[in-house]
């Protein structure tokens, strides 16, 4: 007897998939066998807890099925994040060892690493925000308006000494990331898969967004690691007084900058300014302009940059937050990378989405329904099933 145990992915409740099911018992009467089909539900949370509960579901199901004799077939099909909780179950517990093979359909497998200036990152939050402040405290200040940026910056300055003080615990942080990277699923130990993926995967194109800011992040990490070098000193009292020296400087250059454009032309506003720069070939303002530029202009660009930079590091800790790879709090410690199959030489089947015309829904979903998709399943299960135990190589690839 062959025991099939579908996994549904992230929007669909169910895994009832009649097509595939129907294949599934064609290939296992064609090789002698009888198909069952135990039910397996869980709340397709993109969530690391709603993996591991699946994952407790699947491995109670794989004994179960194994009750019923030492010769049972057993195979695990997932779609999407249905696949995930399979690669749970296989790195977590014991019955993955009694499991024939495992078909994942557009599942996406996630590589996790430490980032190597993760502690800098965050206190350079901290410290854009800090500037950020101040240099508002100055604009209102110039213009005449209350300002709230001396309270501001006081608890900017305290909000990088504690977390610095808590973050520079080298054994909390480890402790941290190495949880985290536990959450992956490109690291399944070898077994014998079939991975099918369709073309114009809706999911795989907004993971494909994931994986481009990740890799915008790695470039933008080598940047920053220089800016940020002094947030890395051991020392709390360095890294705070260097967050005070740099805000005050920075501050200080945008009040001169301001000063300076008040008084060029204290009538005319912005069109005066925008006159002088106008005329700045034919007259001497140059060094006047030059010297705005590094007051003004300067800073504001710097921290315009670090603003986008740490932008593009919030937008990945939040995408991977969303699709339950890492907790919010913990996204900035780690990098990610997105992949159609797990590390190692494995079988991957892409199906050409111009053969699936006349299908509905999105092409997410066609891995279970796809006429070619469920061919190849059927395939693979037929071999499973006549190939020895002894004689399955760690991945058996079909055509």
């Amino acid at each position: 007897m062959a025991t099939f145990i579908f996994v549904h992915g992230t929007f669909a409740k169910s895994a009832e998939w009649p097509l595939l099911r129907n294949a599934l018992i064609e290939a296992s009467h064609t090789r002698g066998q009888e198909a069952r089909f135990p039910p397996i539900t869980w709340t397709g949370k993109n969530t690391i807890a709603a993996r591991e509960a699946a994952a407790i579901k699947i491995s109670d199901a794989v004994l179960s099925a194994r009750s019923i004799g030492r010769d049972e077939k057993i195979f695990l099909i997932g779609h999407s994040h249905g696949g995930s909780a399979i690669a749970y179950f296989l790195k977590n517990h014991e019955a993955a060892a009694v499991v024939d093979g495992c078909a994942f359909l557009s599942t996406p497998f996630v590589a996790i690493r430490p980032r190597t200036n993760a502690v800098g990152l965050i206190l350079l939050t901290v410290f854009v925000a800090l500037n950020v402040a101040g240099i508002s405290r100055v604009i209102l200040a110039h213009f005449g308006y209350p300002s709230l940026g001396f309270t501001i910056a006081v608890v900017g300055i305290l909000a990088i000494v504690l977390s610095a003080r808590k973050l520079r615990t080298q054994d909390r942080r480890t402790l941290v990331v190495k949880e985290t990277i536990k959450q992956q699923t490109a690291d399944v130990p070898q077994g014998q898969y079939l991975f099918v993926r369709c073309s114009g995967d809706e999911a795989a194109a907004a993971l494909s967004a994931v994986q481009f800011l990740a890799w915008l992040g790695v470039k933008i990490s080598k940047v920053l690691g220089r800016i940020v070098r002094p947030f890395s000193s051991s020392s709390v009292l360095i890294v705070g007084i260097f967050s005070c020296l740099a805000t005050l400087v920075i501050s200080s250059s945008v009040q001169i900058g301001l000063v300076m454009l008040s008084n060029i032309r204290r009538d005319a506003g912005i069109c005066g300014f925008l006159h002088i720069i106008s005329e700045v070939f034919s007259t001497d303002f140059l060094g006047v302009l030059v010297i705005l530029f590094l007051t003004l202009g300067l800073p504001c660009i710097v921290l315009s940059f670090l603003g986008m930079s740490l932008g593009v590091f919030l937008t990945q800790a939040v995408a991977s937050w969303a699709f339950g790879w890492t907790r919010l709090s913990t996204g900035l410690l780690v990098e990610l990378a997105i992949e159609p199959v797990p590390f190692g030489e494995h079988p991957l089947v892409h199906i050409d989405w111009t053969e699936g015309r006349g299908l509905e829904g999105i092409v997410h979903s066609w891995t279970y329904e796809h006429p070619v998709a469920v061919q190849r399943v059927r395939n693979w299960v037929e071999a499973s099933l006549i190939a020895p135990p002894e004689n399955r190589p760690p991945s058996l690839s079909v055509g």
